[in-house]
């Protein structure tokens, strides 16, 4: 019985164990499916915008939920609270309003602003007028020592820290100096600067300046009119080897001379009386006194030039070449052409300096023909060939004309009005101011007195391209003849055209004639 007992006991606890872990597994069971079926509750609200277990697991986010229902609870009892994109946008505009601009305190001030620049430019010029006295003292110049002066400009050239407007300042006021001195000390002077404005350019886009380019073809034209005098003889020469020798010498002496007189000044007693005797050692040869350096130097080159011969006075030795400054003049005109707008004012005006241009070429081309350099003549030939095979008879003589006139005349609106109508040509010599405006006495102005010839441009190119087959190089002389015959078939002369391009046979050797651009 004991033993049946102690069986059914067991058995019963072993049935009581198991109902219990059947318990258990339905109650995991149970709180499993819970669990799925809150998740699949949690997503079903997420997707409608309710997220309660997130509210109780983040409190910051159930605070800040409650505070904006509270919100708009608040303010949905007064009024209607925007919903959507309304809701994130700035609520409170401010109205500007506008204010009237007075345009006449602006056009004032605009005016005074341009006073003031116009009065600094001219205080400018007046420095850089004003420098020229203050430059050299005017009262002891000489030759010799506004030589030594252009050459210690010169030798500043492309050293680091130097201004080339500067630079070109100095030289200019030295050229207005050198006036007085005759060609021999202009002439060289005159060079210089025109290489000084040459170097404004930093780079090979850059084109000059129309006030600089003016200003360096009036410095061509001065030299030119000085070499085109035939009874006065001047021409130019490149500089001798001793000539080089003694510029480079004053340039290196005039960059360590400043240094080198500082040196010896600074070592004490000693440097100075080495540097006073080194003065003192400078005694006249023919009267045994002590001169200066200047005064060295001047008789140095006046004994020179008593040695010379006539030919030899009439040369001015100079660093640099015409031909290639009136070529590059002539490249800087085109390119700027090429970088203004041709629909504008400027490019007009721009026009006007072509008949400029033309004339230098025409005046050195002279020059070079007159001393016998006929590969240069024949280069400044061939560049007054391009600046007129382009255009007709018709249109290049009223070019000329008004070249011609603007050169003589100036601006037509600042003639005066009386001397433009067609009443001036009848009161001509009439002096009775009673009833005749002064201006009108002088005539209508009018360019009658140009030579016909002078407007021939058929005979001119005609005259320049036969230069140019006789002297000229091979690339001359093929841009001269596309040049001669373009202009023929541009007049309609279809017999010449043909025969020249036959004759020349440039159609046969135009393939390996190379690069002619």
């Amino acid at each position: 019985d004991d033993a049946s007992s102690s069986s059914s006991s067991s058995s019963s606890s072993s049935s009581s164990s198991g109902s219990s872990s059947g318990k258990k597994k339905k109650k995991k069971k149970a709180d499993s499916d819970s669990d799925d079926s809150d998740s699949d509750s949690d997503n079903e609200s997420d997707k409608s915008g309710s997220d309660s277990d997130d509210s109780s697991e983040w409190g910051s986010s159930s605070s800040s939920s409650s505070s904006s229902s509270d919100s708009s609870a608040a303010g949905g009892a007064g009024q209607t609270q925007p919903k959507g994109r309304a809701f994130w946008l700035k609520k409170t505009t401010v109205v500007k309003e506008k204010v009237e601009k007075d345009k006449e305190k602006r056009g004032e001030e605009r005016k005074r602003a341009k006073e003031e620049a116009a009065r600094a430019k001219a205080i400018a010029e007046a420095a850089s007028v004003t420098s020229t006295k203050t430059f050299l003292p005017e009262e002891s110049l000489t030759p010799s020592l506004i030589n030594k002066k252009t050459l210690e400009v010169v030798s500043s050239r492309g050293r680091k820290g130097t201004d080339n407007r500067v630079l070109l300042r100095q030289l200019e006021a030295l050229s207005r100096l050198s006036v007085r001195f005759g060609p021999r000390v202009e002439i060289p002077v005159l060079m210089h600067v025109i290489t000084a404005q040459f170097d404004l350019q930093r780079t090979i886009d850059d084109f000059m300046e129309t006030s600089s380019w003016r200003s360096c073809a009036g410095y061509l034209s001065r030299i030119g009119s000085i070499l085109d005098d035939e009874k006065e003889g001047w021409k130019m020469g490149a500089l001798t080897a001793e000539d080089g020798d003694i510029a480079n010498d004053l340039m290196i002496s005039a960059a360590v001379g400043k240094a080198g007189k500082m040196k010896a000044t600074g070592k004490g007693g000693e440097g100075a009386m080495s540097a006073m005797a080194a003065e003192e050692y400078l005694i006249n040869p023919h009267t045994g006194e002590v001169e200066s350096e200047e005064a060295r130097a001047e008789r140095l080159r006046i004994e020179a030039e008593a040695k010379m011969s006539p030919e030899e006075l009439k040369t001015v030795r100079v660093a640099g070449s015409l031909s290639l400054f009136l070529s590059r003049l002539d490249e800087e005109y085109t390119k700027s052409l090429q970088r203004i707008s041709p629909h504008s004012i400027e490019y007009v005006n721009r026009l006007r300096d072509e008949s400029k241009l033309v004339e230098l070429l025409t005046v050195f081309q002279r020059y070079f023909e007159r001393v016998g350099e006929n590969a240069d003549a024949a280069m400044l030939a061939e560049l007054r060939v391009e600046h007129l095979y382009y255009r007709h008879d018709s249109i290049a003589v009223q070019v000329d004309r008004a070249a011609k006139f603007h050169e003589k005349y100036g601006e037509t609106h600042l003639l005066h009005p009386a001397c433009m109508s067609s009443s001036s040509d009848a009161t001509e010599g009439k002096k009775d101011f009673k009833t005749i405006n002064p201006g009108a006495v002088g005539g209508m102005p009018s360019t009658d007195s140009i030579d016909p010839e002078d407007l021939d441009v058929a005979k001119q190119i005609s005259d320049l391209c036969t230069f140019i087959y006789q002297y000229g190089s091979d690339r001359q002389k093929t841009r001269a003849m596309l040049c001669h015959i373009y202009h023929h078939a541009l007049h309609d002369r279809f017999l010449e055209a043909r025969d020249l391009l036959l004759m020349s046979h440039l159609q046969e050797t135009i393939p390996v004639a190379g690069d002619i651009s």
